[in-house]
């Protein structure tokens, strides 16, 4: 695991969004580690994600451990358009 580097706290991981944003950060030099933070378990290498993605149980209200980086929030509730 990269020592060096942002560190991305992203909620909401096991979605299509959060699961992307993962991905993206995983990927990205500029980023040493990635905490995303579900409340139900979550295994990234599950997901094809390296070392530097880890889970925390938690939701958006928990501070991350370890984190002085970025957050990305990616759980939300969306309504189709026209939908009363």
């Amino acid at each position: 695991m990269a020592n060096a580097g942002l560190t991305v706290a992203v909620t909401g991981p096991t979605g299509d969004i959060g699961l992307a944003a993962l991905r993206a950060f995983d990927g990205s030099p500029m980023v040493g580690k990635v905490i995303g933070m579900a409340r139900r378990p979550f295994d990234p290498a599950e997901h094809g994600l390296s070392e530097k993605v880890v889970y925390q149980r938690g939701d958006v209200l928990d501070r991350p451990r370890g984190a002085r980086g970025a957050g990305v929030h990616a759980g939300f509730v969306g309504t189709a358009a026209g939908a009363a």
